[in-house]
């Protein structure tokens, strides 16, 4: 298969960019991707989101496509990119883990609302010991998330985007948080991790870590965290998570808080990953 100018274009500004926070190496952060591995996620790209290159913005305009459950069809429209490129060693092999963002593109015939989301795209690429050659491992190419047309995921939400860590031992997945708001001052925020199961990126964690609501005769909030506990004692390849969450109920007189009567308990529990699932289960 050949692939355009424009194409090639692309990976030469972002993944080969000798920048810590596009290509993470091992051991030196400012090497280069190998010409093979490019290669790879040129065809990628071109998969799963076309080639119509965007010689301006440097991204490729692709349009999402997806019916609700109440059957209407909507074609949402982007502007792809590399947002990150980490390179890891996992089982003694090179592995590159790759996510791809986008905002929702605004013009006149597509105006953003609170419902508009962005788009984001997990890979896990591993080279293969016999031959050199690099294969698709893992993936996830259509992540709809966020609000007002952005995308909760992006390194370019610093620490509020989406970050690789080490779930267990030699297996790495992302997480990070999805935050959302809706009428009468409610607000919460959802914990996420992703990893690979088979050769799919799965959500296998959704915890609500936060939540507000602001009623009429009582005020509700919620506020935690989750660690990874990096120990030996794995359940299914997958370390075990602590969630740790403080409750606040406060009553309230016509909305306003008597923050004086407000009552306050903690809660603490662990979650294991169960296979059967595929997901962390208390």
């Amino acid at each position: 298969m050949k692939y355009s100018k424009n194409v090639s274009y692309l990976l030469i500004s972002l993944a080969l960019l000798a920048t810590s926070h596009v290509v993470q190496a091992e051991p030196t952060p400012s090497e280069k991707l190998p010409t093979e591995a490019v290669t790879k996620i040129e065809q990628i790209l071109t998969q799963y989101y076309g080639n119509d290159y965007d010689n301006q913005h440097q991204c490729l305009r692709y349009t999402y496509k997806y019916t609700t459950d109440y059957g209407t069809t909507y074609q949402d429209r982007y502007c792809m990119k590399i947002d990150s490129i980490t390179q890891k060693t996992v089982n003694g092999e090179p592995t590159l883990y790759m996510m791809v963002s986008s905002d929702m593109v605004e013009d006149d015939e597509q105006p953003i609302g609170h419902v508009s989301q962005g788009l984001d795209g997990l890979f896990i690429l591993g080279q293969q010991p016999t031959n050199g050659q690099w294969r698709l491992s893992a993936s996830t190419p259509y992540i709809p998330n966020g609000q007002w047309g952005k995308s909760q995921m992006s390194m370019s939400n610093g620490d509020d985007g989406f970050k690789l860590v080490a779930v267990g031992a030699d297996k790495f997945g992302w997480v990070g948080e999805f935050y959302g708001s809706g009428a009468g001052g409610e607000s919460s925020s959802q914990w996420v991790m992703y990893a690979p199961i088979g050769n799919k990126i799965q959500d296998v964690a959704e915890l609500e870590l936060s939540h507000s609501y602001m009623g009429y005769e009582e005020w509700t909030e919620t506020e935690g965290n989750v660690k990874i506990l990096d120990t030996s004692k794995m359940s299914n390849g997958f370390y075990p998570l602590r969630v740790n969450l403080i409750h606040q109920v406060t009553p309230a007189i016509e909305g306003e808080p008597v923050e004086s009567k407000t009552t306050t308990t903690r809660e603490s529990y662990w979650l294991t990953f169960d296979a059967h699932s595929n997901k962390y289960v208390r």
